[in-house]
């Protein structure tokens, strides 16, 4: 009987201590601009996913909830998952997930789908960053304030168009270009979705429309989600409607993005998914009280942190993979074992 209650006992002070590393994916592509470290190429992503499923238990979505709801946390696993559906996700990341029997979810904000149109922020550092000629001089309304800057040159040269390419969001803007981005960024990044593709369509015609679109950086199309939605080894997730930062929205206005994100889920794949990543990992005490009256099981912000039993399940925090190789994703790996 002692030998029993021991090993019950030791089963669940096991289980308070696990923890569920979950990995936050948002392209599989090889690009030249990429401010926010979006995209891992194409082979470091097939050497994290061989690694990831030799060294651990990668869970899918399913079990993953139940783990949470129970809080019989098992040991050594994993979770992918995979935010904005953009297409090259379909195109490059699911062959090798494929390839290697591994589960992942995406979360797809459902007006983008099939929409050939390119994430407004992608959209943006493509303009300032990737075009060689732009005016001198930046001025629009944004919520019928002026917003003025002054980038002093009209053409980008050889090392400006390096220096775009090496910068990354965390480290100081080399160029007035990087600067006006980053302003122009945290100033839209709270505004709803129609002011947004009101301010995108005035800093096109500033920048006389000379940006041509890649198909692979829109959103999947209704075919490939429900080809992804079919599969044994893929689930769907919500990430709102319009991909707007909850938080600095109105109860109202959440509640519209998420519900009809939800709807066109449920209605074009008869996905009833419950479980919602947040778009910029923003969300508030209103987001959850949403998800708690529509019945969600869980929210994934973008904090760093493993899922323990103590997490709460409307802030269960992520990890960003970067395009690192196998060694340096190891390093990680171990270290967010422990955070």
């Amino acid at each position: 009987m002692k030998r029993f209650l021991k090993t019950i006992f030791n089963s669940v002070t096991n289980s308070a201590g696990n923890k569920i590393i979950v990995l936050a994916y948002h392209r599989v592509a090889d690009l030249k601009i990429d401010p926010w470290q979006l995209a891992v190429n194409i082979r470091n992503f097939e050497e994290q996913i061989k690694f990831a499923v030799e060294n651990f238990q990668v869970i899918d979505l399913g079990e993953f909830k139940t783990q949470v709801s129970s809080g019989d946390l098992k040991a050594n696993q994993l979770l992918v998952t995979f935010d904005d559906a953009y297409a090259d996700n379909y195109f490059n990341a699911l062959p090798i997930l494929i390839k290697y029997d591994c589960p992942a979810t995406i979360f797809v904000p459902s007006k983008y789908i099939g929409l050939d149109q390119e994430f407004w922020s992608d959209e943006l550092s493509h303009i300032l960053l990737k075009l060689r000629a732009l005016p001198s001089h930046f001025s629009i309304k944004i919520s019928n304030k002026v917003f003025d800057f002054n980038i002093g040159y009209n053409l980008a040269t050889d090392e400006d168009m390096r220096k775009h390419e090496a910068w990354r969001i965390d480290t100081p803007a080399p160029t007035k270009r990087c600067e006006l981005y980053l302003r122009l960024w945290k100033r839209m990044v709270s505004l709803g979705a129609q002011e947004l593709i009101s301010v995108m369509d005035l800093i096109r015609k500033w920048s006389n429309n000379q940006y041509i679109p890649d198909p692979l950086n829109f959103a999947m199309n209704f075919d490939q989600i429900k080809a992804i939605q079919h599969s044994k080894l893929f689930s769907i997730g919500n990430h709102t409607h319009t991909h707007i930062a909850l938080a600095a929205h109105s109860k109202a206005n959440q509640q519209e993005e998420i519900m009809n994100c939800d709807d066109l889920l449920s209605q074009r794949f008869q996905s009833n998914t419950s479980a919602i990543a947040y778009p910029y990992g923003s969300y508030s005490k209103v987001t959850k009280e949403i998800l708690t009256e529509k019945n969600f099981d869980i929210g994934f912000s973008m904090k760093s942190q493993s899922v323990s039993i103590k997490s709460a399940h409307y802030d269960l925090g992520r990890f960003q993979v970067l395009n690192w190789g196998t060694e340096h994703f190891d390093l990680m790996l171990k270290k967010w074992a422990t955070l």
